[in-house]
This record gives C-alpha cells, structure tokens and sequence, in this order.
C-alpha cells in the first residue's frame, strides 16, 4: 500500500477499488478507515468547490476521534480515498481544517505542513459567481 504522509501518525492512500482496500485491510497492522465527507459537493453551474462548512466541522470531529483513540494510539492511521483528484482536494483541504479547528495550528503553519501534497491534485476550486468557469481560488 502506499502510505502518502501527512502528519504524526496520519497517512492518505489512494486505493483502485473496493477489492484493493479490502485487501489492505486484511493485510496491514495499519488502521485504515475512509468516510464520504470528502465527496460532498453540491455544484451550482460550471463550479467545482470544497466541502461545506458543516461537513468540515463532522469530518474534524470524526478525524479527532480515530488520532484520540488510545487503541489506535500506535498505529498509522490511514484514511483512504479512491483515485480521483477531487476527492483528494476536498481530504487535503479537511485535514488541514482538521489541524486548524481541533489542533489550533495557524493557517501558514497548515500550508507549511501540507505542501508536500499539493502537486498531487488540483489545487483550485472554481467559484459559481460566472457563467464559464467562475474564479479560480488556490488554497
């Protein structure tokens, strides 16, 4: 399985298919675990944004849970996602509100953090407000 680091003891994998994560689960001491709040998008026209708010807060919650967790306290935690640049966009852009809310690192300290990851997806959302193709925001 590749393991792309992320932060302490907290790692994303990009998995094929179903068959692909069932197999790593059998065969890893790591945690992996995965959810579908980085897949909620609600496009309004030629848009493609991030997660809402709401969604954010629920992922930071569950997030905090699993690192929390003194079972899991030794293992590598491994949220998957399956291979689709969207979706890794949206996990990138979750852990580092992840690390903002519950952990109280400053944004600059969040950017410094992930960097690494940024050649791996798409690095901008599109805004709605135009009619072909809106404004680009980086994160």
């Amino acid at each position: 399985m590749n393991k792309i680091f992320v932060f302490n003891n907290v790692f994303i994998s990009i998995h094929k298919d179903l068959k692909e994560t069932e197999y790593f689960i059998r065969t890893t001491k790591d945690f992996i675990f995965s959810s579908d709040y980085h897949e909620y998008n609600y496009p309004i026209y030629y848009d493609y944004g991030p997660v809402n708010i709401h969604n954010i807060f629920q992922f930071s919650d569950f997030l905090h849970e699993k690192i929390q967790n003194p079972i899991l306290k030794n293992r590598d935690l491994v949220y998957y996602i399956y291979n689709d640049k969207a979706e890794l966009s949206n996990t990138v852009l979750l852990i580092g509100c992840y690390m903002i809310i519950k952990l109280h690192y400053n944004p600059s300290k969040v950017i410094f953090l992930l960097s690494h990851l940024m050649h791996l997806h798409n690095n901008y959302y599109v805004d709605c407000i135009a009619k072909h193709g809106g404004y680009i925001e980086h994160l």
